[in-house]
């Protein structure tokens, strides 16, 4: 054996110890931001079922409100109507006078399918008087 033999054994033994890392330090990059990508959607799937639950409530206790003057049933019969629009359950529909309180649910979809669904509430109906609102308000 030659010095040189040697020395290219050594050369490729020292290169060859190290192939391959770059590959592992790659994908393990290329895991963690699959990961906090994963982490991000799943987050934003629960906001946005959070709003749609909150606008869903809105909209059910603004409907009831309006069919407040109909009786309590077709208040909350109206109300139901339109949280079932917006793929909402109706939970409860409680009316004193022309005021109108509701709960609804939305249940998670896709990865969040197994999770508890989301609640709102809301409540609507004539501004208390004295506060301000409307034209006896203006000057």
């Amino acid at each position: 054996m030659t010095k040189r033999d040697d020395r290219q054994r050594t050369r490729r033994h020292t290169v060859g110890g190290e192939g391959g890392s770059a590959t592992l330090w790659v994908l393990t990059a290329c895991g963690l931001v699959l990961s906090a990508g994963l982490v991000a959607v799943l987050l934003s799937t629960a906001v946005l079922a959070r709003h749609r639950a909150e606008a869903a409530a809105d909209l059910a206790a603004l409907a009831a409100a309006d069919s407040a003057f109909r009786g309590r049933a077709a208040a909350c019969a109206s109300a139901a109507r339109v949280a079932a629009a917006a793929e909402a359950t109706l939970v409860t529909c409680t009316m004193t006078d022309a005021t109108a309180a509701v709960v609804v649910r939305i249940a998670l979809r896709g990865l969040l399918g197994g999770l508890p669904s989301v609640s709102a509430s809301a409540r609507a109906g004539p501004a208390p008087s004295g506060s301000g609102s409307g034209s006896g308000g203006l000057r």
